[in-house]
């Protein structure tokens, strides 16, 4: 992972604020979800990143099974320069509404795309702020 990014991980009942080498996760009871979540920050630095859990019970220690997450980040690009700091885009992180505020009078294009890049919405607004529900949405980070 690139050394400019930050992450965390947490597993059930715990959180580490980066990635660490090793610990012991609190037990799962059998029928229960256990849960692993990956937080990363990559500073606008474009970049691949591999993190990889390993999980073994301690009376089976050769059962094995894995997690690996590979993540890649390139930058938001603003096609336009003569505008590039006229754009908002707010609140940042945002589970609800994403607001788009532009100098368009006449209105803009957007683009969603997940963090591989692939579009997971596009349109247009008429007007030079708009307001995205992103409850619409498939949970991903988007950019």
């Amino acid at each position: 992972m690139p050394n400019t990014w930050e992450a965390s991980i947490c597993d059930v009942g715990h959180c580490y604020t980066s990635i660490v080498d090793s610990s012991s996760m609190d037990a799962v009871v059998t029928g229960d979800i256990g849960l692993i979540s990956l937080h990363l920050n990559p500073h606008f630095q474009s970049g691949t990143g591999i993190v990889q859990v390993l999980f073994w019970e301690t009376s089976t220690p050769n059962q094995i099974d894995t997690l690996t997450w590979i993540i890649s980040t390139t930058p938001l690009v603003i096609e336009n320069q003569n505008v590039k700091n006229n754009i908002s885009i707010y609140p940042n992180p945002t589970t609800e509404i994403l607001n788009i505020s532009t100098p368009f009078e006449n209105g803009f294009d957007y683009v969603l795309t997940n963090i591989t890049g692939r579009i997971i919405y596009q349109n247009h607004s008429n007007s030079k702020i708009h307001s995205y529900k992103l409850h619409t949405l498939q949970m991903e980070i988007i950019f």
